[in-house]
C-alpha cells in the first residue's frame, strides 16, 4: 500500500459486489505523503485503544519512537496514554516479538478515550496541523 489510504465504499452492496469479483472494496484511493500515512495509521490504531511498534515497524520499516517519540511521551506524561513494560505481546505480533527488544505498547489510559479526538492532532504532521485552524464553513 505504501503512500496510498483507501476508504470502502458507503453503500454495502457495493461492497459486496467487488468482494463477490474478488476485488478489493474501495471507494476512493489517493495517495499521500509518507507521514500523512502514518499519522493515519497512528488515528485508525488508537480508536482500537493500542499503538504498538512491531506492527508500525512491520508496516513502515521504520521505528515509531524515531518518528513520534516526542508524541508519545507528550501523551504518556499527560497521563493519556499508559504505557505498557516491554514482553507485553502486541495483538497481531508474533509471540517471539514480545519481547524486551519490540519496546513498549501504549494504550489509551482509563478514563481518556473522550480525549481521542485531542491526542489525534499529536500525530498529525506540522502541515496538516496549518489546517485546523482554517475555518469550517457551514452552510444551511
Amino acid at each position: 500500500m505504501g503512500k496510498t489510504w483507501l476508504f470502502a465504499p458507503a453503500g454495502l452492496e457495493d461492497w459486496l459486489g467487488a468482494a463477490r469479483r474478488g476485488r478489493l472494496a474501495s471507494g476512493e484511493v489517493y495517495a499521500l505523503p509518507i507521514e500523512h500515512v502514518m499519522a493515519k495509521y497512528l488515528l485508525l490504531a488508537l480508536s482500537y485503544v493500542f499503538i504498538g511498534p512491531v506492527r508500525f515497524e512491520r508496516r513502515f520499516g521504520e521505528q515509531i519512537e524515531r518518528r513520534f517519540g516526542e508524541a508519545l511521551e507528550l501523551l504518556s506524561s499527560s497521563a493519556l496514554l499508559a504505557s505498557l513494560p516491554p514482553g507485553r505481546e502486541e495483538a497481531g505480533a508474533p509471540a517471539a516479538a514480545a519481547s524486551a527488544e519490540a519496546g513498549m505498547v501504549w494504550a489509551i489510559a482509563a478514563g481518556s478515550f473522550s480525549r481521542l479526538p485531542g491526542m489525534r492532532a499529536a500525530f498529525f504532521p506540522d502541515e496538516a496541523l496549518a489546517s485546523l485552524r482554517l475555518p469550517v464553513p457551514f452552510s444551511d
